[in-house]
């Protein structure tokens, strides 16, 4: 999926939320494995009861329009077996585990587990069938970036 991994984070509140200085960890969930990826979010903020979406494009011609920040090569997400955190220092904020994602395709929480305790539950997560329409995204991809997430079926 290269240049075309990203990650979505919701802000429920009704007031601003400042990412600036948290930590995106994501890495092979296995048990025998060791390789985690960080990145550390530069000035950025999740606008009262928004979407934000972070993604792997480095290139400014290649950016798709629904991206709000850039994190590079620093983080890869992986399309099996990975897990995705956002840290506070050393402080876990939040997680996520995933056995399989198909390539081009998102997984997507289910709109009615939109909470921090529900949406660690794989099972609360499905496969988006939704194509991305936007500018520079090339092949078939599936997700909702920027929008609430269709149905789990």
């Amino acid at each position: 999926d290269a240049n075309n991994e990203w990650l979505e984070i919701y802000n429920t509140t009704t007031e601003p939320i400042n990412l600036s200085g948290l930590t995106l960890r994501a890495g092979n969930a296995s048990p025998d494995s060791t390789t985690v990826y960080n990145h550390t979010f530069e000035r950025t903020e999740i606008a009262a009861q928004s979407y934000h979406v972070s993604s792997n494009a480095n290139d400014e011609t290649s950016v798709p329009d629904y991206v709000n920040y850039k994190y590079g090569s620093s983080i890869t997400l992986r399309n099996s077996t990975g897990f995705v955190s956002l840290y506070c220092d050393d402080t876990l904020l939040d997680t996520m585990t995933y056995q399989t994602v198909s390539n081009g395709a998102s997984l997507q929480l289910n709109m009615t587990h939109v909470d921090t305790i529900s949406n660690d539950t794989e099972t609360n997560w499905c496969t988006s069938t939704t194509a991305i329409a936007s500018t520079l995204t090339t092949g078939s991809l599936f997700g909702t970036p920027q929008q609430e997430n269709s149905t789990c079926q």
